[in-house]
Parts: structure tokens; C-alpha cells; sequence
């Protein structure tokens, strides 16, 4: 599998590098990447200008559709076509998490930077990350509009 990957924390590492693919772990679901946005934080990720652990795959937003679901997710199924963003993770509990501002949580942990993201086929990411939307009729298109 292909990933495009921050290799260093200088601005010169990025490359396009055969990763390896992600098996779901309990609590997680992988899906086949079908789209991912590419935003201001990406270009300064790229730039050495936003911290980062490399090595790391790129992408914090993205859509795509469950292929495997990991033990104990339910609410998800092969096939459900998803939306994603961060953050992956929090503590779920500080005042930040209850008030509905995660991203403020010092426990937070993001795709794309912290952990992989995904600029890459298949990613394994939390459930609680992936949004099905019922809304969305069956049958139409994750393909962006042209």
C-alpha cells in the first residue's frame, strides 16, 4: 500500500512510501480511503512549520467506506460509506471533552501528525472518529464533484 508520509520534521521530508496496511484493533474500523482534504495545517505540516511525529502519514480529514470492523464495534458495519476528522483521541472526561472542545484536551492526539492519517489507501481509525450519515441516499458518490 501507498502512503504519502512526513519522513522528517524538516521541510524536505515527505515522500510517497510503501506502508504497511493497518489491521483493526478493538475499538476500530478500517476503511478504504475514497477522499481526504488537504488544508492550511497540512501545508504547514509539510513545511516543518506544525509539529509532527515523523515518521507519520498525512491527512486529518477524509471519507471513506468500512472494509473490517475491530471487536466491539457495533454501530458500524462493511459497507457503511463514513465521514472522519479529528481528533482521534482524548481523555473524554477534563473540561475541555465535556464542554464539547477536544481539541483543547492535553491528552488530544490527531491523525495526520500524531499518529498516521489519511494520505494513504486504508487506515484504521477509532470509531468514535468515523460519522455515517443516514441522510446520504444509497447509491451515491464518496467521487468529489467536477
Amino acid at each position: 500500500m501507498r502512503a504519502i508520509v512526513k519522513t522528517t520534521a524538516e521541510p524536505s521530508g515527505l515522500a510517497l512510501l510503501d506502508w504497511k496496511e493497518p489491521v483493526p484493533e478493538p475499538g476500530q474500523v478500517k476503511m478504504k480511503v475514497t477522499g481526504a482534504g488537504i488544508c492550511g495545517t497540512d501545508i504547514h505540516i509539510i513545511r516543518g512549520t506544525w509539529i509532527s511525529r515523523p515518521p507519520v502519514v498525512l491527512g486529518h480529514e477524509w471519507c471513506g467506506e468500512i472494509v473490517e470492523t475491530g471487536a466491539g464495534v457495533t454501530h458500524l458495519k462493511p459497507g457503511d460509506r463514513v465521514t472522519a476528522s479529528n481528533p482521534a483521541r482524548t481523555c473524554g472526561h477534563c473540561y475541555y471533552c465535556t464542554a464539547g472542545n477536544p481539541f483543547h484536551c492535553a491528552d488530544r492526539v490527531s491523525a495526520g501528525y500524531m499518529i498516521d492519517g489519511a494520505l494513504q489507501s486504508m487506515m484504521a481509525p477509532r470509531r468514535s472518529m468515523a460519522r455515517g450519515d443516514p441522510r446520504r441516499p444509497q447509491g451515491s458518490s464518496l467521487t468529489p464533484a467536477r
